[in-house]
């Protein structure tokens, strides 16, 4: 009953042949956390964020994370102009701000790259009252570095790693609990 559950959606709007449709998707992912009796224990995250606004309309007390990558070969968001991936919410429409983007859709969580965060970045989102969770943070110097930014949350492999650096960074930890394979 302590377990909470951190969900993503993997739906690529560019090959909408390969998953549900994104009503079906989240009508079926809504059905299962009510019908399991954990829809209080779960968030959504999406890099689609089509499913977040339906998610959002659909099951208002169920938190969802916006998902942003604008690196690599595969970027979700363009600061210029709506992606297939934004659900018609263009950056370029917000001063190309991911932040007041991200509060325009509706949203309370930006979850970044952690490559692609900023102390500006970090300031500008807390401003506007989202909440910012990184990922994926293996590293101890990136773990160290986000931590100094101030983001509210950090996605790792590693959380064994994660716990001694956020120690050594006087974070109040609660007691770990012991996993046995």
């Amino acid at each position: 009953t302590r377990v909470r559950f951190n969900i993503e959606t993997k739906i690529n709007p560019n090959h909408p042949d390969e998953t549900l449709d994104p009503q079906a998707f989240v009508a079926k992912l809504i059905e299962v956390t009510e019908t399991e009796g954990f829809s209080d224990r779960v968030m959504i995250q999406s890099f689609d964020w089509r499913t977040l606004q339906l998610v959002q309309q659909q099951a208002p007390k169920i938190p969802t994370a916006y998902l942003t990558l604008q690196r690599g070969s595969a970027p979700t968001i363009a600061l210029d102009k709506a992606t297939n991936w934004t659900a018609g919410f263009s950056p370029a429409d917000h001063g190309g701000s991911l932040p007041r983007t991200i509060k325009a859709a509706g949203g309370a969580i930006w979850s970044p790259h952690f490559g692609d965060v900023t102390a500006a970045l970090v300031s500008e989102a807390r401003g506007l009252g989202l909440r910012v969770v990184v990922w994926t943070v293996n590293k101890p110097e990136d773990m160290a570095r986000m931590i100094e930014l101030g983001v509210d949350g950090i996605i790792s492999d590693r959380p064994d790693l994660l716990r001694q650096i956020a120690g050594e960074k006087g974070i109040a930890l609660p007691a770990g609990t012991p996993v046995a394979p």
